[in-house]
């Protein structure tokens, strides 16, 4: 028995939804934002990495959304459904990239705006628009994924999967991949 029926929203209700949450994401970084504002003035020296943790765990919720407001879009569905027939870890990660390799579209020019997975097909982007797209295939194929934040304005993701085999007398494998642009480093 189903107790709510998914219904489709109408273009009107869609761009209110899109508003109000356009409007807690600002409402909840400005929320933030006062209140570094009056630790600050009250501590002699605020601890910076502090500040870059708040605004990685920003942008990590940001990145989120667009994912999954997007989340059964054309080319994240198409790429793991090809990549997820593959059993290694190794060979899924070889394939996504692969993929991605055949669209790959780094735009020099950053209007700051976020490109779901279908737009960044399409239009091409930055590094945050690749990793929602990788984030969102990877998922789809049964990963766990994080972002990561290595340098001041880029990100890149880590992504990790328990497998069951049989090897060292141990009944699972794991495999951890550090994914960044086209390059993966997976052990």
């Amino acid at each position: 028995m189903k107790l709510f029926k998914k219904r489709k929203l109408t273009k009107e209700q869609k761009t209110k939804l899109d508003v109000m949450s356009k409007m807690f994401l600002m409402f909840s970084i400005g929320l933030l934002g006062g209140v570094v504002i009056i630790i600050g003035m009250f501590s002699e020296q605020f601890p910076f990495d502090v500040l870059e943790y708040i605004d990685n765990r920003i942008s990590s919720s940001t990145y989120d959304a667009v994912l999954f407001s997007n989340y059964d879009d054309n080319i994240t569905i198409e790429i793991a459904n090809l990549c997820g027939r593959f059993t290694n870890a190794d060979e899924q990660i070889e394939c996504m990239q692969s993929q991605i390799k055949f669209f790959y579209n780094y735009t020099e020019e950053d209007n700051h705006t976020l490109n779901n997975p279908d737009k960044y097909y399409e239009e091409g982007g930055v590094c945050r628009d690749m990793v929602i797209l990788q984030k969102s295939v990877l998922l789809k194929m049964g990963w766990d994924v994080h972002y990561r934040f290595p340098m001041p304005n880029h990100v890149s993701i880590s992504a990790y999967r328990q497998v069951e085999c049989i090897k060292d007398n141990r009944t699972f494998c794991h495999t951890y991949c550090d994914i960044d642009g086209l390059y993966a480093d997976c052990h």
